[in-house]
């Protein structure tokens, strides 16, 4: 009986050094989330749609960079591919068109 209640709060105990990152994480998460938020107000679509895309690229960079991480030929083809699409749609896009003013008279 001992042995099961020693097991129980050793298990506890790796729950709750468990729930501190996590907590950690969904609060970095929300931030990040309202940051985004705030900033597209400023930003066009376009523009928005392009640092969307770019980000997984961006990620895996910094992971190559700080991380040591390798990328194989999919990986590099894919980063190519994206950046290629990324910069054809900031030359080659249809320019921005401001929105009607709703409050002109």
């Amino acid at each position: 009986m001992s042995s099961a209640l020693l097991q129980h709060s050793q298990l506890q105990n790796s729950l709750d050094q468990a729930a501190s990152p996590l907590q950690s994480v969904r609060l970095m998460s929300l931030c990040h989330a309202l940051l985004q938020l705030i900033a597209l107000h400023d930003v066009t679509s376009t523009d928005a749609a392009i640092v969307y895309t770019l980000e997984p690229v961006l990620g895996a960079t910094l992971a190559y960079l700080l991380l040591g991480e390798r990328w194989g030929p999919a990986g590099w083809v894919g980063a190519g591919l994206i950046v290629a699409s990324s910069l054809t749609t900031q030359i080659f896009g249809q320019p921005d068109t401001p929105p009607p003013d709703a409050h002109s008279d």
